[in-house]
């Protein structure tokens, strides 16, 4: 239950005709959020509780139990803190130390919960500070090896969709890449994430044969290489998605051509539409066809003879029924939305 008197504070804080808010876009005569406006209260109630105290006597106060006799906070100390860390970039360090003490009490069960419904309902609508601001709390966590912080990412990866490369989804695309970069070592052992982010870049690569996207498809094809070398029995539970998805991919092909000069220029060819690109010789991008031809050279072995089970043919993955799982991870948070009102409101 939000106190009535931070729901009001936010109405003050908000304005007549466009709500003003700190976290998400508002259109004129948008009704108030009902999201925003509580994790505003709660945000309000912490300021007011925490103001003026040392670090000491904050954390005691998020840390705060139930019990017998002690009247309980009136806010919920994650979601204000999860409000906080988006919205106050100059002090999302210091809300960010708070937020990993109280979320190690559950294992930050209810931090990746609240983070997995925010992104699922208002990513679209989050002001674009907000969303570096997430971005930025996601990298820190997947850092900290935060429990459930794969959810997170499987829910940000919904929104790379196929077929738009428009600003907004290839800065998320970059930006998670770099994250799964950056942290190798725990994507590897993250074995339930490996197939959505094989899944979702092998996808998008198709999308991104411009050359001012050269950069971002050399870091997909590397990524998906790096996972089907050295993970292929966790990309293998996509089934025959997978071979459905690199025969798709492999059309965006790298043709390499000497120059005089000592460059190169490569040829993205997709389809009818090749575009070229002027590369120096360290930023050579392999082509996504070369998975594609490694998984066609893989030969079925006799029954008799030793193979390795972590290598994979083609006819071994056709005979995988893809886990409904991942198809319908394909749908983003919106389409979703569409056909569950469909099927459940109109006959």
């Amino acid at each position: 239950m939000v106190p009535v008197a931070g729901v009001r504070a936010w109405i003050q804080h908000s304005g007549a005709a466009t709500p003003h808010s700190k976290l998400l876009n508002h259109l004129p005569l948008d009704s108030p959020d009902e999201l925003d406006r509580k994790w505003y209260a709660h945000f309000y109630h912490m300021q007011k509780a925490i103001q003026g105290k040392d670090e000491a006597a904050t954390l005691a106060i998020l840390k705060q139990q139930p019990a017998e006799g002690v009247p309980p906070l009136p806010f919920q100390p994650d979601v204000a803190l999860l409000y906080a860390v988006i919205t106050e970039p100059s002090l999302a360090k210091q809300y960010l130390r708070y937020l990993t003490v109280v979320a190690t009490a559950d294992s930050y069960k209810n931090c990746v919960g609240w983070l997995q419904k925010l992104i699922d309902q208002k990513f679209v609508k989050l002001l674009v500070s907000c969303r570096s601001q997430l971005l930025w709390l996601v990298r820190e966590l997947v850092h900290l090896n935060a429990p459930g912080v794969d959810k997170v990412i499987v829910c940000l990866m919904r929104y790379l969709t196929g077929g738009d490369p428009s600003r907004t989804t290839v800065w998320l695309a970059s930006s998670i890449i770099r994250i799964l970069i950056e942290h190798e070592a725990w994507l590897l052992a993250c074995s339930s994430l490996i197939p959505f982010v094989f899944h979702t870049f092998a996808r998008i690569s198709l999308d991104h044969n411009a050359a001012v996207h050269a950069a971002l498809l050399k870091q997909e094809v590397e990524l998906c290489s790096t996972l089907w070398n050295r993970r292929q029995s966790d990309v293998a539970q996509l089934g025959r998605e997978i071979v459905r998805v690199l025969n798709d991919a492999k059309d965006v092909r790298v043709s390499l051509f000497s120059w005089a000069v000592g460059r190169h220029v490569y040829c993205l060819e997709l389809g009818n539409l090749t575009c070229c690109i002027y590369l120096d010789d360290d930023e050579q991008i392999p082509g996504m066809n070369t998975l594609w031809k490694q998984l066609r050279n893989v030969r079925d072995a006799n029954p008799d003879a030793e193979k390795d089970a972590s290598v994979f043919s083609v006819a071994q993955l056709m005979a995988i029924p893809t886990p409904p799982k991942y198809l319908a991870y394909r749908l983003n948070p919106k389409m979703e939305e569409y056909l569950i009102f469909m099927m459940v409101r109109t006959s």
